[in-house]
């Protein structure tokens, strides 16, 4: 396995020192076809675009699948190029799971390049630090049926596993399951939207909530989602809202072991942690978190911008 990812890595196929034209439109078509599926779809079309908001001016509003323009705009030197200063620059990571010993496998990774001149450029990762004073609501307007609802939030709390979990058990409790305050009170008590649910990215700080409404409840469903939000800051969830909160991200988190794809994804994003904790340690570790934690978490999400995709006016 070693030898093939060595093959595939450093002896690509080329022609005259290029990557071959044609597979590389190929590519480029592939590239922009995904770009077009997301305006397709309106739920991701809405939650790209509210992050895009957001983070104007950070690489994190960037999206992972690129801009069309450029893409288009991709020559077969320009990416022979590129591949070439990755090889020099690029964070290696190498991560393992399985039956194999970890030390040979290092190992046969470093004479890949041994000999290489490389000057490793780490990738820049920072909280999520709002930028405007004020509260931004963008509205658009497209021929879409259904009208989306994203409203992002920043938070007090942020960063690895041993100082954000709370945050993640309060964002859980809010819009998780439908045990959760949004799913049981404003999609199925009020009928507001279609559905709801909130998430965070800890590691930015970040807290969004993505929802599908009709037009003219648009107003309504926002306003009660910060109610909600505001019943979770003042501690008033149930205890069953609690405990199926933490029963429900504990089971998910054990059961990570039953898929090595979702234990190499668990490792990857958990890289740069000051510490790494298994899957389990962290299952045991939200056992342990109090009403206390989760309303001081809670109390440091705050709102920050609010998109909403709606359709056209009727003239």
């Amino acid at each position: 396995i070693i030898a093939i990812f060595e093959n595939v890595l450093f002896h690509p196929y080329t022609e005259n020192g290029c990557f071959e034209a044609g597979r590389v439109e190929s590519e480029k078509k592939n590239a922009v076809d995904a770009i077009r599926a997301v305006l397709n779809n309106k739920r991701s079309y809405a939650s790209k675009r509210a992050i895009e908001l957001m983070f104007a001016g950070d690489p994190y509003s960037s999206s992972e699948i690129g801009e069309e323009k450029i893409i288009e705009s991709i020559t077969p030197e320009a990416l022979t190029a590129y591949y070439k200063k990755l090889l020099k620059t690029a964070e290696i990571e190498v991560f393992s799971v399985g039956q194999a010993d970890e030390r040979v496998i290092g190992d046969s990774v470093r004479k890949m390049f041994d000999g290489m001149e490389r000057r490793s450029v780490l990738p820049s990762s920072s909280a999520f630090l709002p930028k405007n004073a004020e509260l931004r609501e963008i509205t658009e307007r497209m021929d879409v049926k259904q009208g989306k609802l994203v409203m992002g939030f920043s938070s007090d709390m942020c960063g690895d596993d041993d100082v954000s979990l709370p945050l993640m058990v309060a964002t859980d409790i809010f819009g998780g399951g439908p045990y959760s305050r949004l799913f049981a009170n404003v999609r199925e008590k009020m009928s507001l939207c279609y559905y709801c649910s909130a998430s965070t990215i800890r590691q930015k700080g970040l807290v969004t909530v993505d929802s599908g409404v009709e037009a003219e409840n648009a107003e309504k469903a926002q306003k009660e989602i910060l109610a909600q939000l505001d019943a979770v800051k003042k501690g008033e969830f149930t205890d069953f809202e609690f405990e199926a909160s933490l029963k429900s991200l504990r089971d998910s988190l054990n059961s990570y072991n039953d898929s090595q794809v979702l234990l190499d994804t668990w490792y990857a994003l958990k890289a740069g942690n000051r510490t790494l904790y298994s899957p389990e340690e962290i299952a045991d570790k939200i056992a342990e978190i109090t009403r206390e934690d989760i309303v001081n978490a809670a109390k440091g999400i705050k709102l920050h911008t609010v998109y909403k995709l709606l359709p056209k006016e009727e003239k």
